[in-house]
């Protein structure tokens, strides 16, 4: 019975430090918004303050450092 108790433990406080370090990861990325417009075909950027509707389409980005990238490129299966 103790067994268990200290699995279900260690278990436990695994689980909570990965969902904070995966939280915090997460929250530095820099991400941006952006949604369709017509008008040009594309995405656009959206603003602060901006108000989003239900119907908009959105897509949620960053920009990657291109000095990561070796100089042949890198191919995208």
């Amino acid at each position: 019975m103790i067994t268990f108790f200290i699995y279900t433990c260690l278990f436990s406080a695994g689980f909570l430090a990965g969902s904070y370090f995966k939280a915090a990861k997460f929250d530095r990325i820099p991400w941006e918004a952006y949604r369709w417009d017509n008008a040009i075909f594309g995405y656009r950027k959206v603003m602060l303050g901006s108000l989003v509707k239900k119907g908009d389409r959105i897509l949620l980005g960053y920009e990657v450092d291109q000095n990561v990238f070796p100089e042949e490129g890198v191919r995208y299966d």
